[in-house]
């Protein structure tokens, strides 16, 4: 086993499920689980601090094929409003647009420096 991968692997759920889905939960708890055939499990939760409702993620090594596509073996949870899955497959043109608008802004600051650069003294 990959001491590093896994660390890394264990950093990548949790910003998925920090940043990837806009929800209202924010992670207090994280547990990645090991066996020695190399197999992982990561049960993070959440807690929406507006109602202190909990939210878990699950995630196993079995079913990650995809850390951006659909890669949790579950989502647990009260049903509290919209959701935005940026990682569920069935929102790929949200996460498309997403994307867009962040390479779109990478430009315009590009964009923005050179012009600052060029009219420097």
């Amino acid at each position: 086993m990959n001491g590093d991968e896994l660390a890394r692997t264990s950093r990548l759920t949790a910003r998925v499920d920090n940043n990837a889905i806009a929800d209202g939960f924010q992670l207090y708890l994280h547990s990645f689980v090991i066996h020695k055939s190399g197999e992982w499990s990561v049960v993070q939760q959440g807690m929406n601090p507006a109602n202190h409702m909990a939210r878990r993620y699950h995630w196993h090594s079995t079913s990650v094929r995809d850390f951006v596509s659909d890669p949790h073996t579950a989502i647990l949870g009260q049903p509290q409003g919209t959701i935005l899955n940026l990682v569920d497959a069935r929102e790929s043109s949200a996460a498309g647009a997403a994307h867009d608008c962040c390479r779109a802004g990478d430009l315009f600051l590009a964009g923005s420096a050179q012009a600052d650069h060029a009219c420097a003294p």
